[in-house]
């Protein structure tokens, strides 16, 4: 059994939720951990680089999977990804969920932050961080920390436009997901040939935390790069660390840009954001406001 669909990105947009829910299917199979990012070979953040070990991910597979995915979050960003997957399989399927880009960045600092890499607890102090970041990194993932990149998806979407048909690419809005998940997620079903299991519960997952004690965390993050995926202690670590971080977090507060960092910030993406709308022939000016 191999992956025939990928949710490709964006992060902190919605995936794993989606991904969650694809994963109760009884016809749907999805692999863990869910983001293997095996075939974005372009970026330090490969938790399989082995072959034989990706298709592994996927031994549990049967015949009733007719859907079979993974949900690797930086494919959308990464320059390979997508080649390599349809030299892996020609007539993949790719899931998009996207998000207004001054959520997405704030959103990923968090993130990063709760992954330990991310030092700096002021978003303005990492959004002014960036090209210093990028020429001198040892981050743990230091695309990661390239929040204008990551978070101009129009670009990255009109690429993957130029390779794959549109009928082989389904595009879901953070703002849709958020006001009425199962509408979401029957259009995902339908992309996939897949019946309606009349799923009722849409909670979310991986929402948007912070940490009580960032060092406790760090602990947690060490060990687990540690050990590595393909340990036998791997699947055992990760339950603890789930109930050390629960214990561990806390909702986060909203973040207020001041007015003038905001009016940079929407002048920074708005070309980007555009050119979404030209994409998707959607109204995405609400996000310029």
């Amino acid at each position: 059994m191999k992956p025939n669909f990928f949710i490709i990105g964006a992060p902190k947009c919605g995936t794993t939720s989606l991904a969650t829910y694809l994963g109760m299917h009884p016809n749907v199979f999805m692999c863990s951990p869910k983001e293997p990012h095996y075939f974005s070979t372009d970026i330090n953040w490969q938790l399989v680089k082995n072959k034989n070990d990706y298709l592994k991910l996927f031994a549990k597979a049967t015949n009733d999977n007719f859907a079979i995915g993974e949900g690797s979050v930086f494919y959308l960003f990464s320059q390979n990804a997508v080649p390599n997957i349809l030299k892996f399989n020609p007539d993949a399927k790719f899931i998009v969920m996207l998000r207004n880009p001054l959520e997405l960045i704030v959103s990923l600092h968090v993130e990063n932050q709760k992954s330990g890499s991310e030092t700096l607890v002021n978003f303005e102090d990492a959004w002014r961080a960036q090209s210093i970041r990028k020429i001198n990194s040892l981050l743990r993932n230091p695309n990661a920390h390239q929040y204008e990149a990551v978070a101009k998806t129009g670009n990255q979407l009109a690429r993957l436009y130029d390779l794959v048909p549109p009928d082989n690419v389904c595009i879901i809005l953070y703002d849709d997901f958020v006001i009425d998940p199962r509408a979401c997620y029957l259009n995902v079903l339908e992309f996939l040939s897949i019946e309606d299991d009349h799923r009722k519960n849409f909670g979310i997952y991986n929402e948007r935390l912070e940490y009580r004690s960032i060092f406790l965390n760090k602990i947690i993050v060490s060990v687990s790069d540690f050990i590595g995926l393909a340990s036998r202690y791997h699947m055992p670590l990760k339950t603890f660390s789930d109930i050390l971080r629960k214990f561990n977090s806390t909702s986060k507060q909203q973040v207020v840009f001041s007015d003038d960092f905001r009016q940079e910030l929407i002048t920074v993406f708005q070309e980007d954001i555009l050119l979404l709308e030209r994409l998707l022939k959607r109204d995405l000016s609400i996000w310029l406001h």
